[in-house]
């Protein structure tokens, strides 16, 4: 399904996995280990095949000490292991450099209120431990969408 390089990118203040640009999107779940490591992952890799600088990183309202070996096998299928990812508790700091945050059934609105920073909020993505490929494909269909609003807010007029 989804073939192709895994995004391990170590820079100061990113754990692995994860990439700080400018413009960042910030996937936030409240383990911050499945599905906004999902997210991360997939859209890293959709944003860099279709020549965005939008890159995303994954946080956790409560997180847990390590992505799910069942989650981390079935990214490793699809080309998208993230390798030596830590995950990270969501705080004002990421909302720095944020272009959005994107919660994933997780409550943000103790760090993003009062922020600029616009806050989306998906609710109906399915549960990945249940029905991993039924998660995955509902956070592509919305990461496509994102990567062309996105796309048509930074597009300089012609």
């Amino acid at each position: 399904f989804l073939a192709g390089a895994v995004f391990a990118v170590a820079a100061s203040g990113v754990t692995a996995g994860e990439e700080k640009a400018a413009n960042t999107i910030v996937f936030v779940c409240e383990h911050g280990t499945v599905k906004s490591v999902i997210a991360m992952q997939l859209f890293n890799k959709l944003a860099t095949e279709q020549g965005s600088r939008l890159r995303a990183v994954s946080r956790g309202t409560s997180p847990d000490s390590a992505v799910p070996q069942p989650i981390a096998e079935a990214l490793s299928k699809d080309g998208l292991a993230p390798v030596g990812f830590k995950p990270t508790g969501l705080s004002k700091a990421d909302l720095k450099n944020a272009a959005r945050v994107v919660s994933i059934g997780a409550d943000v609105l103790s760090v993003t209120k009062g922020s600029a920073v616009p806050v989306e909020a998906w609710k109906d993505i399915p549960a990945a431990s249940v029905d991993y490929v039924a998660a995955r494909d509902a956070l592509k269909a919305k990461i496509v969408d994102l990567l062309q609003r996105e796309a048509r807010a930074t597009r300089p007029p012609r």
